[in-house]
């Protein structure tokens, strides 16, 4: 087997095409499809390139909007739903320390954990669509959508898979979820410790009216979970601009920053909560 090196290969790449937003083609794992227009953007991920969605979306949360308004008598198939919040996950120990998270947690509030760290929910595959359909998607309002990596613009189906299925997404990873998804559409668990997280959970499964809001988006948009090649096809058809990389290997570094997650930190004796989330999430 020959080894092939990134960097002798540079000038051979004209463009590159991964997850991350500075990609000249960005291959990501879900994305949105704005309602009520056939014209979708070439880069559907990126929220902010539904202008019309998004501007009627704002409109209708400064009025106030309910889910009751969006949905109508459906509106209670989100809002009654019996347990509180799910995780799944084949993965059980991770440079993200989600499972030290989701233990602090677990502490305050149930958790039930799905997969290779749980119980399984499908004989087949804790993946496979029968389980969302038939377990998470009828019985939990909350889902821990928590990545394994804490890296610049990463994200994958966890994200996609509970917004497609009805529950509002708890996020953990290195992503600016802002530019990714419409505002009030999920929960950033990097704000919380997981104690507070644990009291807004359970304040907002008290207030089926609260909690609804989180879903009015649905009114707007929906959500998909996989790919798609339009900008592949689209620059194919339209970019005229020649290039190529001069270090390949330059980019990849420069557009894959990772931040390691101390091991133990929600150890009260220690401040490495307070200290990742100053040091990397403040404003």
């Amino acid at each position: 087997m020959t080894m092939l090196r990134v960097h002798n290969l540079s000038h051979l790449v004209n463009w590159t095409m991964t997850y991350h937003s500075n990609a000249d083609v960005v291959a990501f794992y879900g994305y949105f499809r704005s309602l009520n227009t056939l014209l979708q953007p070439v880069r559907p991920n990126m929220i902010e390139n539904h202008p019309v969605a998004l501007a009627q979306y704002r409109d209708a949360l400064a009025r106030g909007t309910t889910l009751e308004e969006v949905m109508g008598p459906a509106w209670r198939s989100f809002v009654e739903r019996p347990r509180l919040v799910a995780w799944m996950s084949s993965h059980c120990a991770t440079v993200s320390k989600r499972e030290e998270y989701v233990l602090e947690l677990a502490k305050f509030i149930p958790v039930d954990k799905y997969g290779s760290c749980g119980q399984r929910c499908d004989r087949r595959s804790p993946r496979k669509p029968l389980c969302w359909v038939d377990i998470l998607s009828r019985n939990y309002s909350f889902y821990l959508a928590m990545e394994n990596n804490v890296c610049d613009d990463y994200v994958t189906e966890k994200l996609y898979n509970p917004l497609m299925y009805n529950l509002v997404p708890v996020v953990w990873g290195g992503s600016n979820y802002a530019k990714l998804l419409p505002p009030n559409s999920y929960i950033d668990a990097r704000k919380y410790h997981p104690q507070e997280l644990a009291q807004l959970l359970q304040q907002l499964k008290a207030d089926p009216v609260a909690y609804g809001k989180y879903h009015v988006w649905r009114g707007f948009w929906e959500a998909k979970v996989g790919g798609s090649l339009c900008e592949l096809c689209y620059r194919l058809h339209v970019d005229r601009e020649e290039k190529h990389y001069t270090d390949i290997g330059v980019w990849r570094h420069k557009n894959n920053e990772c931040k390691v997650v101390p091991k133990h930190m929600f150890n009260p004796e220690t401040n490495a909560w307070k200290d990742f989330i100053k040091s990397n999430y403040s404003s």
